[in-house]
């Protein structure tokens, strides 16, 4: 590879993780169902709200047990 290749290849290495580092997205899994995935881009900041609850439901051995946790 040629000096001029390998310089060619690094700018556009650089450029590229710049733009990149710019755009703000957002991907949520899917629910349960599969019905509705959230994802998208915002030019604004993205906030998280440090008030989220994961509600999870267990069955263990016959008995419904819920768990509650931060989201993080």
């Amino acid at each position: 590879m040629s000096t001029f290749e390998v310089v060619a290849i690094t700018s556009a290495t650089s450029i590229l993780t710049l733009v990149l580092s710019r755009i703000r997205c957002i991907l949520r899994p899917c629910a349960s169902d599969g019905d509705k995935c959230i994802s998208g881009c915002s030019d604004q900041p993205l906030r998280k709200d440090d008030h989220e609850l994961d509600i999870s439901h267990l069955d263990l051995n016959g008995r419904e047990v819920i768990i509650l946790t931060a989201k993080d």
